[in-house]
């Protein structure tokens, strides 16, 4: 992999969710990190089932030359899961640096076409980058939302869509296997999450009531 899809990869997390049924699992991506605490945004759905109260255990990794490797693993906490935008936020504690991976900037322009990479930790597995590129912009109702190439596998829900910047634009909540797509909650949704829980300024700490 790139370096910067190797990045990526760094500041990507695998979550385990415990709940009746179970355990769910899926991708998310530490977006801030300050005071041995950082933040993950997800897709919300993967709280449905345990309403987010029960366990939720992540795994760090690092890009090595054989792909991810794991580092470490850390017991988060349900800050806010939204079905109706599918995004979710957590937080674990964190006693060593963690990579982080900056959301585009407000307002950033989607274009069809644009080249962009989606990370995910598909079926449970380590996390992959993959290099596809933006289908349609906004083709559903509702909150914002992008499409990309490639149908996303079971697992990779929640995981970080990035642009050529290596900036966080999309969150994977679906599948379409017929167009071979998949859909993400786009950058205006996610800034509209994180502002009505006050998380734009100083996620972590407000968050936390520190």
């Amino acid at each position: 992999a790139n370096g910067g899809a190797g990045r990526l990869v760094d500041s990507t997390v695998r979550l385990s969710i415990a709940d009746a049924q179970g355990k769910s699992t899926g991708t998310g991506t530490i977006i801030d990190a300050r005071q041995g605490k950082a933040l993950v945004l997800t897709c919300g759905h993967l709280f449905r089932e345990s309403k987010g109260q029960g366990v939720v255990d992540v795994t760090l990794f690092r890009n090595g030359a054989q792909g991810a490797e794991q580092i470490g693993s850390a017991q988060a906490q349900v800050i806010d899961f939204d079905l109706d935008r599918d995004l979710a936020l957590i937080c674990f504690e964190t006693t060593s640096p963690v990579a982080v991976t900056p959301l585009a900037p407000r307002g950033s322009a989607l274009a069809v076409e644009a080249p962009v990479t989606s990370v995910g930790c598909g079926h449970g597995a380590n996390p992959t980058p993959w290099e596809t590129r933006i289908t349609a912009v906004n083709r559903y109702q509702g909150h914002a939302n992008v499409e990309a190439a490639r149908a996303p596998e079971e697992g990779r829900s929640g995981g970080g869509l990035f642009n050529a910047a290596g900036q966080l634009i999309g969150v994977c909540f679906a599948a379409d296997p017929r167009g071979n797509e998949g859909l993400y909650a786009s950058i205006d949704s996610i800034y509209q999450k994180l502002d009505a829980l006050n998380l734009c300024d100083c996620p972590i700490s407000r968050s936390l009531g520190d």
